[in-house]
């Protein structure tokens, strides 16, 4: 899995420039010659391949055993392709939510999971939060309908402090907005951290698996 993940790696940093190149589109001409159209038209193409390879990232992203693992780097690849393809963005943050929530089929879920889960929810919802507030807001809501109290009240008031926040920062002039990866369009430095944070995650697992007697999960279902 670790090697898997970093060929694919290799591929999007590949195609970093492409991202890089798209974004000087903005800025040719008003009246383009034949070059600068050519150009211009490469330079699509380019940013075209390279969000169809983090598409294909996300679908292996699926196959990923470990859970948190699995839900945080859907929703960082969510917020990395919100600007590019929102409705793909949108499924992949729900993907993520689904990962996240408390399943009640069967016996009684530990408690142990049911906080780690809860934890992983709100960073989920936090993500979230940055690209579509009303959408967190409403995540958080209905996790409080029903008998599903997953989330506590301390954890709820974290999570509406959070989007209160991301509301607050939309309504501010974009002038003063703080820059990032993302909002400079840099897809593909931000594409690398994602990357490499999976992979050391990853590595710390597979470490700790082979720590285990060789027997371990053999009962499992």
């Amino acid at each position: 899995m670790v090697c898997r993940i970093a060929c694919v790696a290799i591929a999007f940093i590949l195609t970093h420039s492409g991202f890089q190149a798209a974004q000087q589109v903005r800025r040719l001409p008003s009246k383009p010659t034949s070059a600068s159209q050519s150009q211009t038209d490469t330079t699509w193409q380019q940013r075209e391949r390279a969000i169809c390879q983090i598409r294909n990232f996300a679908e292996r992203v699926l196959s990923f055993q470990d859970t948190r693992t699995k839900a945080l780097t859907l929703a960082r690849l969510a917020d990395l392709l919100w600007p590019c393809d929102e409705p793909f963005a949108r499924d992949l943050f729900l993907k993520a939510i689904d990962l996240s929530t408390t399943k009640k089929e069967g016996s009684a879920v530990n408690s142990k999971a049911v906080t780690a889960l809860t934890g992983l929810r709100r960073e989920v919802i936090s993500r979230i939060a940055r690209r579509d507030p009303a959408l967190a807001q409403r995540l958080t809501e209905a996790d409080t309908d029903g008998e599903d109290q997953s989330i506590n009240a301390l954890d709820r008031m974290q999570t509406n402090f959070a989007i209160a926040n991301v509301r607050q920062y939309v309504l501010r002039p974009t002038s003063v907005r703080p820059t990032s990866d993302v909002g400079r369009g840099d897809v593909g430095r931000s594409l690398r951290h994602v990357l490499a944070a999976s992979r050391v995650t990853l590595q710390r697992r597979s470490s700790s698996q082979r720590a285990l007697p060789q027997n371990y999960g053999t009962t499992r279902g």
